[in-house]
Formats: structure tokens, C-alpha cells, sequence
């Protein structure tokens, strides 16, 4: 027994405490093992899965609550970038008419502009 104990240290593995010694030897003789939680001492398996899966479940909580708050924050964002693209859609019609105006006041000037120097050349023709 105090070969193998020194073999295990001289290995680099740490001192194992007794009741974890005990819960080993107890769980390869019998899995459903009631012996140290009869006497006050918790098994680490149980409690570990216990822990690990109210941790899972806190942190799933808390994923799920991120992702939430996200998406309302993506929707939120969506609606803002559909009203400033509407609101430039409304001002490029906008313009697209003032374009379309000056374009026609172009056109009316130039054939005015055509029309008096026409009138210059018959005058000065005189």
C-alpha cells in the first residue's frame, strides 16, 4: 500500500483525499452506492451534475435573453433604416421633379434663345 502510494506521487498525481479514495472503491463495487451520502458526505458526481446543469441552464437563460435583446435591437434598426430609406426615396422624387421642371425651362429658353436670334439675323439682314 505505501509503494503504490509513493509510486503515485513520484508520477505527479495529486494526494487523492480519503473520501474520494472511498467513493472510488464504492462506485466499482456498486454504482447506486449510498454509503457516503448516508453519512454526510457529498458525492461529487451528483452534485457536479447537478451544478453543471444549473449552470448550463443559467447561462442558456442568459444566451437566450442576449439573443432576444439582439433581435430587438436588429428589428429596432430595420425600422429605422426603412423610415431614412423612405424618407430618401420621398426627397429623390422630389428632386427628380425639380430636374424634370428645369429641364422644361431649359428647353423653353433655348427655343427663345433660338427664336431671338433668329429675329437679330432678319433684323440685321435689313
Amino acid at each position: 500500500m505505501v509503494a503504490e502510494k509513493e509510486r503515485e506521487l513520484e508520477e505527479g498525481e495529486a494526494q487523492k483525499s480519503p473520501s474520494k479514495i472511498v467513493a472510488d472503491s464504492l462506485s466499482q463495487i456498486s454504482r447506486s452506492s449510498t454509503f457516503l451520502p448516508n453519512i454526510g458526505v457529498p458525492t461529487t458526481s451528483k452534485t457536479g451534475r447537478s451544478t453543471s446543469l444549473a449552470a448550463q441552464a443559467h447561462m442558456q437563460a442568459q444566451f437566450e435573453e442576449k439573443l432576444q435583446a439582439e433581435r430587438e435591437e436588429a428589428a429596432r434598426k430595420q425600422e429605422e433604416l426603412q423610415a431614412q430609406l423612405q424618407a430618401q426615396q420621398a426627397a429623390l422624387e422630389e428632386n427628380q421633379s425639380l430636374l424634370r421642371q428645369t429641364q422644361e425651362e431649359v428647353k423653353g429658353m433655348h427655343t427663345k434663345f433660338e427664336e431671338t436670334n433668329a429675329l437679330l439675323r432678319a433684323v440685321l439682314k435689313l
